[in-house]
């Protein structure tokens, strides 16, 4: 009977490196293309099997057709003794490709990412990318984890090749269809390595500073550790060239395996979209928002400074996730702008507008995160979400309006304002597998309270130059405004998924149910006087 993904491998005599490899075909066959001629070992394995290994006499011209390779089955009791004195660089176990990482030698001190370009059928692009079989590599993980979130470079040019065991590559399901049992056809190529018993646990850092001319400087440090089940990182950064937020390797690097969860919203029903969710990031330092900001670019000029601190712990079926993120800018912003419109009797009007605007922000974020797998069937997700902001603006402006080269009306404005918001979230969901697979339940309730205060200072002063009336050469305002903001929003939905076919399922929203009390207060103090001249 024919063996499909038996592992064929190509050695040298001397000292039985790798030459190179292939796996056979659904009818036992293989090829190897544009060999060297030179003495050579031929070696099939197969898992449950013993490998056979033959000299090759490679014909001087022409290609050589290899007798049929006969594999004999290993009894149960000489599995393991057979298993360990014959392994081979790399086998297939069911659909996984697994390479034996002490078959590849690398330089003293090598990362992974060394010990990877020596894997047939593994290359690492320009940008550090892994491919192999010629597909990016979307995932890798440690010992099983997702220990370095979707960064996947943060893994290969951290670790130690020489604390790596095994490698193992295979197309594993997506976030959405472990979660639900649904299958998606979606699959993710995925890298898993093995560490060494002596090496599961471990930390690396990074600094890196720069300055440049106008007195520009910016720094980022950051310092990981993690050992069998927990994760610990800190984060921070200063600069004055407007970002205000964290790269995207970096948040990735920072959240580890908390930067990707599927689905904790628990909105079967409000979302807008059925009972679909969605991932989404937030690309800016917004008060309104939990997630920690990344890739923000102010305009203006501003001086911004971070810290963050992150904790995970993954022990077999507990998932605890927690962070803290505080970030502050001081942004300037300088505007003149000047128009100009031109009439059909041969007049003009120009207006100018030179402003100067301060804004200071600060803004606190919490994200705690727990995960217990009851059973294969079951599982609870309780999260917890507060932030807590504040930002004070500052506006001078100077307006004029000119007529034919006459100045009609000029306007000042001092504005200030300072606003303070919070708000909390809570969400708990309940998962439920049935037997049938993708037939799921899943309930969810959540409660979102947000508060909001503003207080704000108007003043302007205008002066109409052509007035006719005495009274009304000056004109001022000189006003107070204060907000006061309060929601508290209460949902619960019940959701049934039941699959149709393969690749599609029903979803039903059983029910869906929300509650919003929201208070809002507007007080406004203003006095306005015309002097006479």
């Amino acid at each position: 009977m024919p063996l499909d993904y038996t592992s064929v491998l190509l050695l040298s005599p001397k000292d039985s490196t790798l030459v190179t490899y292939t796996l056979t075909n659904e009818d036992g066959e293989y090829q190897f293309k544009n060999v060297e001629r030179q003495p050579l070992l031929i070696k099939a394995t197969y898992m449950g099997y013993l490998p056979v290994q033959k000299e090759l006499v490679l014909p001087e011209t022409g290609d050589l057709e290899v007798d049929e390779i006969q594999l004999m089955p290993i009894l149960q009791e000489l599995y393991e003794v057979v298993v360990k004195a014959a392994k081979a660089p790399l086998m297939m176990r069911g659909d996984t490709l697994e390479y034996d990482a002490s078959k590849f030698k690398v330089p003293p001190g090598a990362t992974l990412e060394e010990l990877l370009r020596k894997l047939p059928g593994i290359q690492i692009d320009k940008d550090g990318n892994i491919v192999a079989q010629g597909e990016q590599v979307q995932k890798v993980t440690v010992d099983g984890r997702r220990f370095f979130g979707g960064n996947t470079k943060m893994a290969t040019q951290n670790l130690n090749a020489e604390s790596v065991s095994k490698l193992q590559l295979f197309d594993d399901k997506s976030e959405q269809s472990k979660l639900t049992g649904v299958e998606d056809g979606v699959k993710e190529k995925t890298l898993n390595v093995e560490l060494k018993e002596e090496a599961k646990k471990g930390g690396f850092g990074k600094l890196s500073a720069g300055m440049g001319t106008d007195g520009r400087w910016t720094a980022n440090a950051s310092f990981n550790k993690f050992d069998k089940v927990n994760q610990f990182s800190v984060i921070g950064y200063g600069n004055n060239v407007n970002q205000s937020g964290l790269s995207w390797d970096d948040l990735q690097e920072f959240k580890g395996s908390s930067a990707f969860q599927y689905g904790d919203t628990g909105d079967f029903g409000f979302n807008g979209r059925g009972a679909t969710n969605y991932i989404s990031f937030s690309g800016g330092d917004n008060e309104e928002s939990f997630e920690i900001p990344f890739n923000n670019l102010n305009s203006g000029y501003s001086n911004n400074q971070a810290i963050g601190i992150n904790y995970n712990y993954l022990k077999d079926k507990k998932d605890f996730n927690s962070n803290y993120f505080y970030s502050r800018s001081d942004q300037s912003l300088e505007s003149f702008n000047s128009r100009t419109n031109f009439l059909q009797d041969n007049t003009s009007f120009t207006s100018t507008d030179q402003s100067s605007q301060n804004n200071m922000a600060g803004h606190h974020r919490v994200n705690l995160r727990f995960q217990n797998e009851l059973d294969s069937a079951n599982t609870i997700t309780i999260t917890a979400k507060g932030r807590l902001s504040s930002l004070t603006t500052y506006l001078a402006s100077h307006q004029e309006l000119i007529r034919s080269s006459t100045e009609q009306s000029q306007m000042d404005r001092n504005n200030q304002s300072d606003k303070w918001s919070g708000a909390f979230q809570g969400t708990a969901i309940y998962r439920h597998k049935f037997k049938k697979n993708g037939r799921n339940f899943a309930a969810s309730i959540s409660d979102t309270y947000s508060k909001a205060d503003q207080n704000g200072i108007q003043k302007s002063v205008v002066d109409l130059m052509n007035s006719t009336d005495p009274n009304t050469y000056f004109r001022n305002l000189d006003q107070l405004n204060q907000s006061l903001n309060g929601s508290n929003l209460i949902k619960s939905s019940l959701l049934f998924v039941e699959p149709i076919k393969k690749y599609f399922s029903g979803r039903l929203s059983i029910i869906s149910a929300s509650h919003r009390a929201k208070q809002t207060d507007k007080y406004m103090m203003w006095n306005r006087a015309t002097p006479k001249s």
